[in-house]
């Protein structure tokens, strides 16, 4: 296989992924929006932090991604990385999150694969 076509069969399968994330996060954000918890729980500062880089990161990664894919996907896994860090790490949810990490941010690895590829061609 040429490729080119590998290029255009990774860049197409990231953006129709990156499309049904960017959906799921809506409809999540919208689910919170009307029907919020009422455990009165509040936000720790760390959690906020975490919360700009994932989920606000990694979708602005994704779309930023469309046009700049290495920048887009380097965007994007940073900011799940830094959720990473912040949050899974220290919960020591790491090893039972990481099914997620790779549905969640597969857009993310496939941008970035594939600016690196179109970098070297």
């Amino acid at each position: 296989m040429k490729k080119q076509t590998i290029i255009k069969i990774i860049r197409w399968t990231a953006r129709i992924w990156s499309i049904l994330i960017i959906l799921l996060h809506l409809v999540i954000f919208f689910g919170y929006i009307f029907y919020p918890e009422t455990d009165g729980e509040t936000w720790r500062t760390i959690e906020i932090i975490a919360a700009i880089f994932y989920p606000v990161g990694v979708l602005i990664g994704m779309i930023i991604a469309w046009k700049k894919e290495l920048l887009g996907g380097i965007i994007s896994l940073v900011g799940y990385l830094i959720f990473t860090i912040l949050i899974l790490i220290p919960r020591g949810a790491i090893v039972r999150m990481f099914p997620m990490v790779l549905i969640v941010n597969g857009p993310g690895i496939l941008f970035f694969i594939n600016g690196v590829l179109m970098k070297r061609k």
